[in-house]
């Protein structure tokens, strides 16, 4: 994919953490493409043009420079942008989000199928065995109906699920739903949106994930191990006991509602 900075701060490396350092940081990749009345007599590079300069003005406008980058991504379609953040906790991040989705919407700037919503969680927020735990939480085929409820989208080109990615020690591949890659933890999961209370709910949705499989991480680890304690005597657990059934994300998310409002929100429509 061909990436070229459109405008925003000056690397594609992020701007570091804004804010409160402390706690999981969490960036943002949002690809959406602008959404015009059809003219017979545009050109895709027509389109384009006029995406980039609406991109300078929301960076502009809900952003001043600072810490958004929009940037040109070959994997869109015409008039698409990718606008990336830099890393911050998610209460220094929640009011910037805001007030991006706020400016891309004014400027037209919507959801397509070609693109995604990419949540990056800060690398020293999961161990290698902790974030296997997470994996399987995401990529298990038994979880499928909830996390496509989450997501919006399941196992697509750009964001591969399933059980077959899991024999790997980690997932790896950049286009897996969820990675490890230049030491952060990737969730590719989502589709695309400007909708801030969406997008709230699948931050929540990534913090929840590492909470819950951090607080049962011993059981976590016996059930990847291929075996748990039963009475003294190692027996194999079915998927649906464990912590990573979706049924108990969903208990945890629901016994901890103040903490991710959007996300127990929509899970309680399922």
């Amino acid at each position: 994919t061909n990436y070229d900075r459109v405008g925003g701060y000056k690397t594609r490396d992020r701007c570091g953490c804004i804010g409160d350092a402390d706690g999981i940081t969490l960036g943002f990749e949002l690809e959406c493409v602008q959404q015009l009345p059809d003219n017979e007599s545009d050109t895709n590079r027509n389109r384009q043009e006029r995406a980039e300069e609406a991109a300078i003005k929301v960076i502009k406008e809900s952003d001043n420079y600072r810490c958004v980058l929009a940037e040109r991504d070959g994997s869109l379609a015409a008039g698409g942008i990718e606008f990336v953040t830099g890393y911050a906790t998610w209460p220094s991040m929640k009011p910037r989000m805001e007030a991006l989705c706020n400016s891309l919407a004014k400027h037209s700037f919507g959801q397509h199928k070609s693109a995604g919503i990419h949540i990056h969680v800060g690398g020293h927020a999961m161990d290698p065995s902790h974030y296997m735990g997470v994996a399987w939480l995401v990529l298990e085929q038994h979880n499928q109906a909830g996390i496509e409820h989450i997501a919006g989208r399941y196992d697509t080109s750009f964001a591969r699920a399933g059980k077959n990615i899991l024999q790997d020690s980690i997932p790896n591949d950049r286009y897996n739903a969820i990675n490890y890659r230049d030491c952060t933890w990737e969730f590719r999961l989502f589709n695309s949106s400007v909708d801030f209370e969406t997008i709230s709910m699948r931050a929540e949705f990534c913090l929840a994930a590492v909470a819950h499989v951090k607080e049962n991480l011993v059981e976590v680890q016996e059930y990847l191990n291929g075996r748990c304690s039963n009475h003294g005597q190692p027996s194999f657990m079915p998927f649906h006991a464990t912590p990573l059934a979706f049924s108990s994300f969903a208990a945890y998310v629901q016994n901890n509602s103040a903490t991710y409002p959007a996300l127990a929100k929509h899970l309680g429509s399922m």
